[in-house]
């Protein structure tokens, strides 16, 4: 009994040891975000979702997220972070953080990628609220019909090209036809 009782004393520092070098933590850490993660889907299914609230929830998630997490997993909490901030009608920050999402996906995983398109997608919806809350509160045409046609861009590329050399093309002419109205101002 003696030497069962030292033997499970001995394990039980390798089994500390194993635990304290082999990710453990972190995997603890990942399973306490995706209890979070759950909470807030549960949140956004809600009869009235406070989107304000879980924008911020999306914020503590990102930080609970262990240091080693993949990049892929923190870019698709930024991608739901952002598709709660169009929610929120936070649609200007969420187009500016789309973006650096948009050049940051494309670059790193290819223009084809699925979160790629799914940032791509978020960026079309988001242009097209922000045109609508512009004609809604009577701006200048010149200045929601830009919002409308990036969007109405985005989604034709999506639904035509399945290239990236198709894409690169796409972006110099958007960027020239953009600056051709901001000019004509």
């Amino acid at each position: 009994m003696r030497k069962w009782l030292t033997l499970l004393w001995l394990l039980l520092g390798v089994g500390v040891v194993i635990y304290h070098f082999n990710g453990g933590r972190d995997q603890v850490q990942r399973e306490r975000a995706y209890v979070e993660y759950r909470n807030i889907v549960e949140l956004e299914r809600g009869d009235k979702p406070d989107w304000k609230q879980i924008v911020e929830l999306y914020d503590k998630l990102a930080v609970s997220l262990p240091a080693g997490e993949d990049l892929r997993v923190r870019r698709e909490v930024r991608l739901a972070k952002c598709r709660a901030m169009l929610e929120a009608l936070q649609i200007r920050s969420a187009v500016d953080q789309l973006q650096v999402l948009l050049d940051e996906t494309s670059d790193a995983y290819g223009e084809l990628d699925s979160l790629t398109q799914a940032v791509r997608a978020t960026m079309g919806r988001a242009q097209f609220m922000a045109g609508w809350v512009l004609q809604q509160i009577g701006a200048p045409d010149q200045k929601y019909q830009r919002h409308y046609d990036r969007s109405r861009q985005i989604f034709r590329y999506l639904a035509e090209h399945d290239d990236e050399a198709a894409y690169k093309r796409y972006q110099r002419r958007i960027g020239r036809s953009i600056d051709e109205v901001e000019n004509a101002d």
